[in-house]
């Protein structure tokens, strides 16, 4: 259950709740985005009545899991942990993505392995206006913004802004629908994003 400061009841934000509709069921996560990006939860959970009453969970204070990762463990281990980690967020990102979202787990996990993570910094383009699109981003963190070049002049209008992580880059291009970038995309701040080539997804309609 999710429940704002003022009283009100809220729906959690889909990339920081292993499941939809405000419940979490085993294996679901809560405060991911905190421990890898510095994010706030923003949301109150409590244990719903089940079948033994409660729920258990583990519980894993950020501040000591980063120090045991900067401090204690050898660096090997470190990456190792933050990878799986960084891992599992994104792939519960793509679970949101329709396209995706009755791939087996083996079947996502096989999408993921042939992506790239990438960093951008503010104000670099990461597709400009026209430029083929091959490839689906994923963003991870960061802003990006959505801008127009006006023809004849040398200025350019914001369309929007891009924020939520799991947020994807480029979909277009693998149902066929469009093969250039309408628009250009900036990183507004700095930002990640998971590029997976196009030929890595599968085709709307197509089971794997």
């Amino acid at each position: 259950v999710a429940r704002s400061p003022d009283g009100r009841f809220v729906r959690p934000e889909s990339h920081d709740v292993g499941a939809a509709g405000g419940t979490i069921h085993p294996h679901g996560h809560v405060g991911m985005r905190a421990v890898l990006h510095g994010s706030q939860v923003g949301v109150e959970v409590t244990a719903a009545a089940g079948p033994a009453g409660g729920a258990a969970v583990l519980l894993l204070d950020s501040a000591e899991l980063e120090a045991v990762l900067d401090e204690e463990a050898p660096a090997p281990a470190s990456e190792c942990m933050l990878e799986y980690m960084r891992a599992g967020l994104v792939k519960h990102l793509l679970r949101h993505w329709p396209l995706l979202a009755g791939l087996s787990s083996v079947a996502l996990s096989r999408v993921y392995s042939c992506g790239e993570r990438i960093t951008y910094r503010a104000l670099q383009v990461i597709l400009e206006e026209g430029d083929a699109v091959c490839d689906v981003f994923v963003l991870e963190r960061g802003t990006l913004g959505r801008v127009k070049r006006r023809a004849g002049s040398a200025g350019s209008q914001t369309l929007g802004t891009l924020s939520l992580p799991g947020t994807i880059v480029g979909q277009e291009v693998v149902t066929g629908q469009r093969a250039q970038a309408t628009c250009a995309i900036v990183a507004r701040t700095e930002c990640t994003l998971y590029r997976i080539p196009r030929g890595a997804l599968p085709r709307p309609g197509v089971a794997r």
